[in-house]
């Protein structure tokens, strides 16, 4: 086997791993430039001597696995490790003058080879995220890759689009590999928001709003999630009212005076609902913002 040596040095006697063949095997030999040597470090071609190793076992492996690409990595045991998705971190590049959307395809090159990756950015929000339609600080990258990599977290990446046509940037973000993902899916969820307006004041803790939900909507499903007016209340879906769409909304705390005069008047308040849409799921969660409460 002849390659380079990207990080370390290999010597004679050492015990190898080809990662992609799960073999191991220990170092018989080594040449530099056609001179022996015992050991050559990182930047230097060798070719690497090793026993009972089945030529035609790489070769198939190299047709399947590569298709054109002509290269494998050989590693100290447990250096590397299968990687088919991971959560990496992100920084843009701002002499890409595109869009960088979730869902893209992109080129990911790291450590000796370049692999199409899907990638999707996302907000860590506790132990879930929200998926994030583009590229936006802060946020971090789940990577996909099409076929399982063999790297090492931590490791540095960069993400392109190489068949990109025209003049301009290809590259559009780099980072660093995180973890592979133990679970093929995250939890993600997108956020939603409805805006509603208070219509009259049934008490002090008690207001029907209208505009927050449709005539034919399921008012069950959204029972009991939170809501915030805009003169600073903070209350609760508690109940239909009619069928016409409205709701009745609870308030933890009473109405301020001024309050429940404008709303008296015909003066425009406004009831908004914040909520988490989850991927792939049926849950639907309301939530205030923290920058709400």
């Amino acid at each position: 086997m002849t390659g380079t040596v990207i990080d370390g040095s290999i010597r004679i006697n050492q015990e190898i791993e080809i990662p992609i063949l799960k073999e191991k095997k220990k170092v018989k030999g080594l040449e530099s430039w056609k001179r022996p040597v015992e050991e050559v470090s990182a930047g230097e071609r060798a070719a690497i001597l090793v026993q009972q190793l089945n030529a035609d076992s790489i070769s198939r492996t190299m047709i399947a696995e590569f298709s054109y690409w002509r290269h494998f990595a050989v590693c100290s045991p447990g250096a590397l490790t299968e990687m088919d998705s991971c959560i990496a971190s992100v920084s843009e590049i701002s002499f890409y003058r595109g869009t960088v959307s979730s869902g893209m395809k992109v080129h990911v090159s790291t450590g000796f080879e370049t692999i199409m990756a899907d990638c999707q950015f996302l907000r860590a929000d506790g132990d879930e995220y929200e998926q994030l339609t583009t590229l936006e600080k802060p946020c971090v990258c789940w990577l996909t890759f099409e076929r399982p990599v063999y790297t090492r977290s931590s490791s540095f990446y960069i993400a392109a689009k190489l068949d990109h046509q025209g003049r301009g940037c290809r590259f559009l973000f780099y980072g660093q590999l995180g973890e592979p993902l133990k679970e093929p899916k995250l939890r993600r969820f997108v956020r939603k928001e409805r805006v509603g307006k208070a219509e009259r004041v049934e008490n002090a803790r008690s207001i029907v709003c209208n505009s927050l939900f449709k005539k034919e909507t399921k008012m069950s499903i959204f029972e009991g999630m939170p809501v915030k007016l805009s003169t600073g209340e903070i209350g609760r879906i508690a109940s239909a009212f009619g069928k016409g769409g409205k709701a009745r909304v609870e308030l933890s705390t009473p109405l301020a005076n001024s309050t429940v005069e404008l709303i008296s008047s015909g003066g425009d308040v406004e009831v908004r609902m914040y909520m988490k849409k989850y991927i792939g799921e049926k849950e639907l969660k309301g939530y205030l913002p923290t920058w709400v409460v």
